[in-house]
């Protein structure tokens, strides 16, 4: 009997020490947190029972749970304690002039068990992440854009003919839609694979990158979970967040394209052709992009790798094959995400929508009835709207950054303490609800592209409007996510209304999902030809 209880006791102390202490970690440092965290899931307890619906809707109830002037607020997601930045400045301080005490981000992934994700850019850490930010960095430029212009057009044009040719409106699922057109587009701009997801909805291409991106079943939740509570488990059992058979065959088309163009010498303007160059360019300095840039809302290049003088390494098989990988992963989910709340937009406003659709149209005209790089990024309108898209709907709900020097934030306000961040403490950055906060943007639920224009847009706090983040570790991928977006919007007004429907949420609702925006039950809307 005395062995039972003492094994009780033990079972307990670990219990509380590994679920239940941790809760009161913001309190102990004098930060304000919620008083409805729960053992094993934190705050997430509602997320996972559906009663926050999503993420982001959990991260927006703390967010504006402080008072206006909080400067930061703690959140627990399972175990792991988040202090969530609410200040601009503060974020600037964080991100960029003390990023060296903040440069990793949070590890979901153990290499053993998922190499070909754990190897790509947003995971690796320490020099070999600050050698390969370096020559991936001359991958991502205005000029490389510009470089797969023609396949992006492609791609979005053959998705705006699908529907005009149609009798009569179409009502579609956005979500569905737009998860085609981004398929096709990275499969053509990336892996150098035509497909066409609208003609052929069954094609690999598209039902594979469906298995990578439901993150909605039970067993992706789990694996979730346990990357969080518990890591160790998928270690021991070489469990990976994606299903092998998938990040196999994704592994084998780029081995084998890598290889015929060796090979063959072929160039083809894709993102696996741009990332082959970086074996050339390794050695050399970046040349001054002068090309057009492709909107407010790409994310700043940082400098302050430049100064500490990183060295660039040629890029392996294997990690072109994962920066591939989490290119589909990432531009898929977020670009989609994206697309669809543009459209959400352009729906429910229609007066938007027709004064975007006689910009589009007269640009056309004046070039020649053909859509170019300049032409298209020329539209200063289109800018507006699709930067105003990104404020309201940021399709990353958060950025993480993970303390890895000891760093002390500084109180500004009486009522504030010194917050001592430890080696392994987690930062959050929420452009998704920072962007939404009025101190910074007033009325922010009304889509107002005005904001955007150029009487406008030096009210703008600067750091309050960062969709893709900012520093070093920002979204490499920025200037593609818009590209791609401004080409759907394109196309699709020259040829369609966009429309709602019956089944239109009015308001929109989010659903659940693990990182992302996502509608609720899905978007219906119409497209419908153009009479002229």
């Amino acid at each position: 009997m005395l062995v039972e209880l003492v094994l009780v006791a033990i079972l307990a102390l670990l219990f509380y020490y590994q679920f239940v202490r941790p809760l009161n970690h913001f309190t102990r440092m004098g930060v304000k947190q919620t008083n409805t965290a729960l053992p094993i899931f934190g705050d997430r307890w509602g997320v996972e029972l559906r009663l926050d619906k999503s993420y982001f809707d959990l991260i927006k109830r703390v967010y504006f749970s402080c008072d206006k002037d909080d400067r930061y607020v703690g959140l627990y997601n399972f175990t792991r304690p988040i202090l969530f930045i609410r200040d601009p400045q503060l974020i600037k301080e964080l991100a960029i002039k003390h990023f060296d005490s903040f440069n990793h981000r949070i590890p979901h992934i153990d290499p053993d068990s998922d190499p070909l994700w754990a190897a790509n850019l947003t995971q690796i850490r320490g020099e070999r992440w600050k050698e390969m930010r370096q020559s991936l960095s001359g991958s991502f430029t205005s000029s490389k854009m510009k470089f797969i212009f023609e396949l992006l057009n492609k791609s979005c044009s053959q998705f705006a003919e699908h529907y005009s040719s149609a009798n009569g409106p179409t009502e579609v699922d956005m979500n569905e839609v737009s998860a085609m057109l981004t398929t096709d587009s990275i499969a053509s701009s990336a892996y150098g694979i035509e497909v066409n997801s609208f003609k052929d909805p069954d094609n690999v291409f598209f039902l594979m990158s469906k298995n990578i991106l439901d993150l909605t079943t039970l067993r992706s939740q789990l694996k979730v979970l346990l990357t969080t509570i518990c890591p160790f488990l998928l270690r021991i059992f070489k469990v990976g967040l994606f299903d092998k058979n998938v990040t196999d065959y994704i592994s084998k088309i780029i081995e084998d394209t890598i290889a015929v163009r060796e090979k063959t010498g072929v160039v083809r303007p894709d993102m696996i052709n741009v990332l082959l160059e970086t074996r050339k360019v390794a050695k050399t300095n970046t040349v001054e992009d002068n090309t057009m840039e492709t909107g407010y809302a790409t994310a700043k290049e940082s400098t302050a790798l430049d100064k500490q003088k990183v060295r660039k390494r040629p890029l392996t098989n294997f990690e072109i094959a994962s920066q591939a990988f989490v290119f589909f992963f990432a531009g898929q989910s977020s670009n989609s995400t994206s697309i669809t709340f543009t459209f959400y937009e352009l729906a429910v406003n229609p007066d938007i929508q027709e004064r975007l659709r006689a910009d589009i149209k007269e640009t056309h005209k004046k070039n020649g009835n053909k859509a170019t790089y300049e032409s298209v990024l020329g539209i200063k309108y289109l800018d507006m709207v699709v930067s105003e898209s990104l404020r309201k709907w940021s399709p990353i709900i958060n950025f993480d950054r993970v303390c890895t020097k000891n760093f002390t934030i500084e109180p500004v306000r009486p009522d504030e303490k010194p917050i001592h961040m430890k080696v392994g403490d987690c930062i959050g950055i929420v452009p998704s609800c920072i962007q939404r906060d009025p101190k910074y943007f007033p009325n922010p639920d009304v889509f107002d592209p005005e904001r955007f224009s150029e009487a406008n847009i030096h009210k703008i706090v600067p750091y309050s409007y960062i969709p893709f983040g900012l520093g070093p570790r920002n979204c490499i991928g920025s200037r593609y996510a818009i590209l791609q977006t401004k080409l759907a919007v394109y196309h699709i007004l020259l040829n369609c209304k966009i429309v709602p429907t019956n089944r239109t949420p009015i308001p929109m609702k989010t659903g659940f999902n693990w990182f992302l925006l996502h509608p609720e039950n899905g978007l219906h809307l119409a497209l419908e030809p153009l009479k002229e």
